[in-house]
């Protein structure tokens, strides 16, 4: 295994910062943007799951 190392300076191997994404389904407006509804496992329709 090759070591970890930064990107830009090539030289942290200790530290790094994880990143975790939290996903939540929801319907947009397609003119505004802003949030029409919110789904849960119980609210999605057959043509939402994959």
């Amino acid at each position: 295994m090759e070591p970890m190392l930064c990107p830009s300076c090539k030289t942290n191997r200790t530290r790094f910062n994880i990143l975790e994404q939290q996903v939540k389904p929801v319907k947009l407006n397609p003119q505004t943007g802003q949030v029409e509804e919110e789904y849960t496992n119980e609210t999605m329709n057959a043509f939402n799951m994959s």
